[in-house]
Formats: structure tokens, C-alpha cells, sequence
């Protein structure tokens, strides 16, 4: 919007002066949508978003214009519509003819302040490693990058000739296991548009959004039976196959999918934990881990440090910590891994890096200090196995291990 050039490649149609906001623009085949956000007639807005499809929501208007209702609206600061199409699930992340997002078209830091992810999440933290981890054999920490390799052969093998049967028996499985979850309608909505558009970035766009979705599918993956790393390759495929098809259908679609190596990331991200004294007795140093689910983490480490922090911390009767604030460092140091989608993400601002599930990893220091309010307790780092049985322990002290 505006007189700006753009840099775009997909969206970007020249550089077009938009009309005024009190111009006539009704000879373009412009939404009522669109023109009701531009000239902020709240009213009206709210009376077309009650039967507005998502589509309807997230169209992206003709040339000249190229943007979305959630853009405009974003632009011409108008805060109440802005609101309100957040609320309806416009999507955050689509970019205009100028290559930018809505947030970054926003006027005003309060506009800006609605595209964060609202407070209370537990995005970049847990509340028990018992439900994130199963604690493994050196044998079987020696086995997991084999496994993988494994896994994305079979993955090529089976699904890759076709993201979209693959993307139905991911439907299938949301519709008959996930269907109560809070804001399904948007999670389907993303997936009917990477079918449409033959472009599984959206499926990973869809974990990222604030709905159930994440917190469903994370529970799921870590019901599922831990798989016997050191067994032969039938009973392995056998069990790889019964994974795929439910929730770690998902999970080997993220993990293995070619399209996602560009995303790659190896080196140092961050995660917030509450935990209880008998969780953290689980991170001894040389303890093999293997995480169940997906872990979201963040490149910076002061996100992971506000959950951790966020909520009250409760003490008993002699004043000792019920839970301790904790912030685990991971050390990423495999390709298939993690991946880095701050620029897939909803919320890009986050800076997430998303563990796959099934990584191994050894704890190799943990550092309990004294209570003080808005410090950290705990500082867990955890190296990711490569093919030893036992990682060289990563034991430097470092500032930012600190309760800072």
C-alpha cells in the first residue's frame, strides 16, 4: 500500500499507488469485506464476518490492490476491524504485493500489540518432562539418527509421489480424533489450502496458529508406545507404519518432507519448564532422552524465560518451591532435527525452532540455584546424541546460564 517499491516475487504486480481512502475504487471487483475494512464501518464489518467463510476472510483482493482485508484495515489503523478479523482467524502471515504482512503494514504499536499471541500459552514451555520424555539406553541413543534415516526412507517410498493423499489421511485423522478441538475450522482451512495449492508449508503454518490444534496432537504423539530402538528393521517399519497413521502422520510429514530441508537448523534454541523436584530428578547429567512430541523452542532465550516465569510460583509451608522455573538449552546438532520457521509461523515475532519428535538427547550439565523472584532456578542444557553411546559432556560455564 502506498507508493513503495516492491522486492516480491509471487504477489508482486508493479508498483501501484493505492487509491485514497475516500476515493472510488467499486469499478475493481473489490469485496464488500475489503472496502467495509477500508473505511472502518465497524458495523458493517461485523455484520458480514457472521457469515463470512475464512476464504472470504483471507482473500487476497485483485490487481492493483493485492492485499487482504486484515492488511488494509492493519494500515489504515483501524484497530476495532483489526480486532475483529484476528478474532475470526485472518491469517496473520500472508503478504501483500509489497511483501509484507499485516502486522508489518500496521501504523500504530497498539495494532501491532493484537498479532502478538495472547499471554497464558504454554507455546515455548511444559509443565512435566514425564510427558515430553522417555529416558533411553546408550544402545538405543546409538540407534535413533539410523532410525531417522529409516524413516525418511520410507516416508519418500510411500508419500511423497503425493502430498495430497498424503494430506487426506491427515484430514481423515484431524476429523475423527481432533474434531472437538478449539479452532478446527482454521486448522482445516489450512490444510484444504495446502491441498489446493500443492504446498505443505501450510500444514506446518497450522501448528503454529493459537488454537487447539498443538496441544491436541502433542498429547496424542506422546500416548503412543515408545518404539524399541535396538529391535530389528521389520518390527521397526512395522511400527513406523502404525505411527503414520495416526498422529505421527503429521509428525513424518514435518520431519522428512523435502520441502522442509531449506529450514533446517543446527545450533543453540530455548524452552521454559515448570517443574516439579521429582521431575527434574529425571536430568541427571548423562541421562539419555528422547523427546515423545513435538518441542516448540525459541532462538531467543528470553521467550522461553517468560513462560518459565509467567506464572505465580507456589510454596509450601517452610517456603521451598513447589515447582522451580526452569529454561532448558538444546544443542541442535543434527540436519532432520529442528527446523527453523520464523518465517512459516504465525506469530514470526517468536523466532520458534520446532524439534521434531524422536531426537535423542543427553543431558549434560544442570545447575539449581537459590529462589529469587523473576530469576531462573534451573538451567538444563541438553545435547543432541550424534552416533556415540555417549556424547563428550558439554560442561562450560557460560553467563547465560545465569539467573539473569
Amino acid at each position: 500500500m502506498g507508493n513503495r517499491e516492491s522486492n516480491a516475487t509471487v504477489l508482486d504486480t508493479g508498483t501501484v499507488p493505492l487509491p485514497p481512502a475516500n476515493s472510488s475504487i467499486f469499478s475493481l471487483s473489490v469485496s464488500e469485506l475489503y472496502l467495509a475494512c477500508r473505511a472502518n464501518k465497524i458495523d458493517v464489518v461485523k455484520q458480514l464476518l457472521k457469515t463470512a467463510s475464512l476464504s472470504d476472510i483471507n482473500r487476497l483482493e485483485p490487481e492493483p490492490i493485492c492485499s487482504t482485508s486484515l492488511h488494509v484495515a492493519a494500515y489504515y489503523g483501524h484497530y476495532e476491524i483489526v480486532k475483529l478479523l484476528l478474532d475470526k482467524g485472518a491469517i496473520r502471515s500472508l503478504k501483500n504485493k509489497h511483501n509484507l504482512t499485516p502486522c508489518e503494514e500496521a501504523q500504530t504499536l497498539e495494532i501491532k500489540q493484537l498479532f502478538k499471541r495472547t499471554g497464558g500459552n504454554n507455546r515455548f514451555g511444559g509443565y512435566s518432562g514425564s510427558v515430553e520424555w522417555n529416558i533411553i539406553d546408550p544402545v538405543a541413543s546409538k540407534n535413533v539418527n539410523k532410525y531417522k534415516k529409516k524413516e525418511e526412507k520410507w516416508f519418500k517410498d510411500v508419500c511423497i509421489a503425493d502430498n495430497r493423499l498424503y494430506l487426506s489421511d491427515i484430514k481423515r485423522y484431524l476429523k475423527t480424533k481432533l474434531d472437538y478441538i478449539s479452532g478446527m475450522d482454521i486448522i482445516k482451512f489450512f490444510m484444504d489450502e495446502a491441498a489446493r495449492q500443492n504446498d505443505v508449508t501450510l500444514v506446518l503454518k497450522a501448528y503454529t496458529a493459537q488454537t487447539g490444534f498443538y496441544e491436541a496432537l502433542n498429547r496424542e504423539l506422546a500416548t503412543l508406545n515408545t518404539i524399541n530402538y535396538s529391535s530389528d528393521d521389520d518390527q521397526i517399519r512395522d511400527e513406523y507404519f502404525r505411527y503414520w497413521h495416526g498422529p505421527g502422520g503429521y509428525a513424518a510429514m514435518i520431519a522428512h518432507h523435502p520441502k522442509f530441508k531449506s529450514y533446517s537448523f543446527i545450533g543453540k534454541t530455548y524452552r521454559g519448564m515448570i517443574l516439579l523436584e521429582e521431575d527434574i530428578a529425571q536430568y541427571k547429567k548423562k541421562t539419555l532422552l528422547i523427546n515423545k512430541s513435538f518441542l516448540s523452542t525459541s532462538k531467543e532465550r528470553e521467550n522461553a524465560k517468560f513462560f518459565a516465569l509467567q506464572d505465580q510460583l507456589r510454596q509450601n509451608s517452610t517456603g521451598k518451591l513447589i515447582k522451580y522455573p526452569t529454561l532448558c538449552t538444546y544443542i541442535i546438532r543434527n540436519s532432520q532435527t529442528a527446523l527453523d520457521i520464523e518465517q512459516i509461523s504465525e506469530y514470526s515475532d517468536e523466532k520458534e525452532v520446532l524439534i521434531t519428535p524422536r531426537a535423542a538427547f543427553q543431558v549434560v550439565k544442570l545447575k539449581k540455584r537459590e529462589f529469587k523472584v523473576g530469576e531462573i532456578v534451573v538451567n538444563i542444557k541438553l545435547r543432541e546424541c550424534d552416533t556415540l553411546i555417549y556424547d563428550a559432556a558439554d560442561t562450560s560455564e557460560s553467563s547465560e546460564d545465569g539467573g539473569h
